[in-house]
């Protein structure tokens, strides 16, 4: 059984065939749709919208700035971003700022105020607020867990590499 695609429309006076009702039923379920979903950005957008973020991850972000590159008004913009990625501009900005945040923490060469000033925070009280926010400790206090944490994976990863299957009594933190 061939499906033929629907080509002329029923008038809207006139009552729809049922053979006609059931064919365009069957193609409106089992094809798929090509365009783009309504009441949400496109991955194209989405990935200019990320490049702009982090690239501007420094300075002052605005919404009408990002609405502007997905060319909708910032209001509409808001809506649609946040159904697109599951949470509002203002948090992925600050989901963006954190992650490179801590990346420049990890490297151990800068202090927290370097640290926030570069990566658009308004200040070290700012950005620690945040890093509490989300991941429940302090800067430091996470730092600290995550140098034990590589230095444990570094040492299990050593003992593995000489051919031993003990740990030799290497405690990971968790």
């Amino acid at each position: 059984m061939s499906v033929e695609p629907l080509t002329a429309q029923p008038r809207p006076c006139e009552k729809p065939n049922p053979a006609t009702k059931s064919k365009c039923l069957l193609v409106r379920h089992t094809s798929k749709f090509k365009g783009p979903l309504r009441g949400r950005l496109d991955e194209q957008v989405l990935g200019r919208i990320g490049d702009y973020v982090i690239i501007h991850v420094d300075q002052c972000i605005e919404v009408g700035a990002l609405a502007k590159i997905a060319d909708c008004s910032p209001s509409y913009f808001t809506r649609v971003f946040a159904r697109s990625v599951g949470m509002t501009p203002y948090r992925y900005v600050v989901h963006l700022r954190l992650q490179r945040a801590l990346d420049l923490m990890r490297g151990g060469r800068h202090s927290l105020a370097e640290v926030a000033a570069a990566t658009g925070f308004a200040d070290q009280s700012h950005l620690s607020r945040w890093v509490r926010r989300v991941h429940g400790v302090s800067p430091t206090e996470l730092m600290a867990r995550s140098a034990r944490q590589q230095k444990s994976s570094q040492s299990v990863a050593l003992v593995s590499c000489s051919g031993h299957a003990v740990r030799n009594n290497i405690r990971e933190t968790r």
